[in-house]
């Protein structure tokens, strides 16, 4: 994709997103090795900047995705997010009242960001 053509196509996305903004607040709990090949969380968690988002109702048909506590669920959200924006799998934010976690993370095509989201817990 040109230049030009990213540049318009960034530009949908953001009015995509301003048009159902949400804001939310990403909580990141920091993984280490456990040492026998998989991870535990440590803390304190980091608190990300507010994000300016787009929730969108999970209308594909998905396969289910693994949470970070392993538990497998069908993603009910795509969280969708500007390219540059901070968002990494197994993150979590509270929306509607409910603690929500970032299962997959998509970063094509370049021109937005998109995460699979599940109910944590």
């Amino acid at each position: 994709m040109n230049a030009g053509e990213l540049e318009l196509q960034k530009a949908a996305t953001r009015a995509f997103i301003l048009a159902d903004a949400e804001e939310i607040n990403i909580i990141r709990t920091p993984r280490v090795p456990d040492g026998a090949g998989g991870f535990v969380e440590s803390s304190p968690p980091i608190n990300i900047a507010p994000q300016v988002v787009r929730m969108i109702p999970q209308s594909d048909r998905v396969l289910e995705v693994e949470g970070s506590d392993g538990r497998r669920a069908v993603p009910e959200w795509v969280l969708l997010m500007e390219p540059g924006s901070d968002m990494q799998r197994y993150d979590r934010f509270t929306w509607r009242g409910v603690v929500w976690e970032i299962a997959q993370v998509h970063t094509k095509p370049d021109y937005e960001i998109k995460g699979d989201v599940i109910k944590y817990a």
